[in-house]
């Protein structure tokens, strides 16, 4: 089983893209946290971890309007590895194929970023993939941006 389940802040605004036979890509960055306090010192420590995000098709283009820097998402999926040259170097790059988003913010948590269009602006699309939704159009070779 390949699965990834994150909950964490989008990094940057994500970045849509449609490819030459029309299948959207998106793509975002995602900072998962934790914290602990050091047994030794007792001060409190954090760690941040980034995770680069790639959403297929229909969830793509729903995504794209409503995801912002800052807002807080789950986002569970399939790591993929994936290689290619860059300058003459191979780049390996590891990226988490998202298959389902939720999206865990709400205007009365007073969230710094707010997303472009409400979910309920969106006409008539589900944000949220349901797990039979498999997006056949995903290239073999991954695109680097």
């Amino acid at each position: 089983m390949n699965k990834a389940i994150l909950i964490g802040n989008v990094g940057q605004d994500p970045e849509l893209r449609t490819l030459n036979n029309g299948t959207a890509v998106l793509k975002f960055g995602l900072a998962t946290s934790k914290r602990w306090t050091d047994s030794k010192s007792h001060e409190p420590k954090e760690e941040t971890q980034w995770h680069r995000i790639t959403v297929w098709g229909k969830m793509a283009e729903v995504n794209a309007n409503v995801l912002r820097k800052g807002v807080k998402i789950a986002v569970e999926g399939e790591i993929k590895y994936s290689k290619y040259e860059k300058d003459g170097h191979t780049v390996y790059a590891t990226d988490i194929v998202a298959k389902t988003i939720e999206w865990l913010f709400k205007k009365e948590e007073g969230q710094t970023s707010k997303p472009r269009k409400k979910p309920e602006e969106i006409s008539g699309v589900e944000p949220v993939a349901d797990d039979n939704e498999i997006y056949s159009e995903q290239p073999d070779d991954d695109i680097p941006f």
